[in-house]
């Protein structure tokens, strides 16, 4: 719901019904398994969006009851990551922190990821790193060019396979327009910066 308090200006909150809601989804999507999702990101930044921690953890419970073998995941903003309270139902955690240049050598983002590596309960608990695959009006406006996507996404890969916890690197986003008019995604950036995403992908994929 809206909320002026809220950074995001929005607050996620349960419907009184969610248990019903919930249990008629569950039951219409059965067939789901961990071939077909690889992860369940039901609450996108959830502290940033005014998230109550105690129905973080009911619903990662509630999941993890219907679907025991597909990994629930969280990302939190940057700036809230020490709000962030985690579960033992909670499998993947990360964070995004756009406009960051060089990830891997950049003393605010590395401090960040040392936070959330805190905040897991349990050594089986991975990372998720999330990379930049947009570009925006600000970047250009900043005296930056599109093609610095290109060393970005080398520095998000190179730090994530220096991580023993690392389990994806998640490249945001794919459509133009999606959070902000002015918004490039990965389908209408430059072919280069296409071509250096595509190949981090095709190596992972290929290990």
């Amino acid at each position: 719901i809206e909320d002026s308090n809220s950074p995001s200006g929005f607050r996620y909150e349960l419907f009184d019904d969610y248990d019903i809601l919930f249990n008629e989804w569950a039951q219409n999507n059965s067939f789901i398994t961990t071939e077909k999702v690889a992860a369940f990101d039901f609450a996108d930044e959830p502290v940033w969006n005014q998230m109550n921690m105690e129905d973080l953890a009911l619903v990662a419970a509630r999941i993890k009851q219907s679907f025991p073998d597909i990994p629930i995941m969280v990302i939190e903003a940057p700036d809230v990551i020490d709000q962030l309270e985690i579960t033992d139902d909670i499998d993947w955690i990360g964070f995004d922190r756009y406009g960051t240049l060089d990830p891997k050598n950049d003393n605010e983002y590395l401090s960040r990821l040392t936070l959330i590596k805190n905040k897991r309960t349990n050594p089986n608990q991975k990372l998720v790193f999330v990379m930049e695959s947009q570009w925006l009006d600000f970047y250009t406006d900043a005296g930056i060019e599109e093609d610095i996507l290109i060393p970005m996404a080398n520095s998000y890969y190179e730090l994530a396979k220096s991580e023993e916890d690392a389990i994806a690197l998640i490249s945001y986003l794919l459509p133009s327009g999606f959070d902000t008019p002015d918004q490039k995604g990965y389908f209408d950036l430059l072919p280069e910066v296409q071509t250096a995403i595509q190949n981090i992908g095709n190596e992972i994929v290929n290990q």
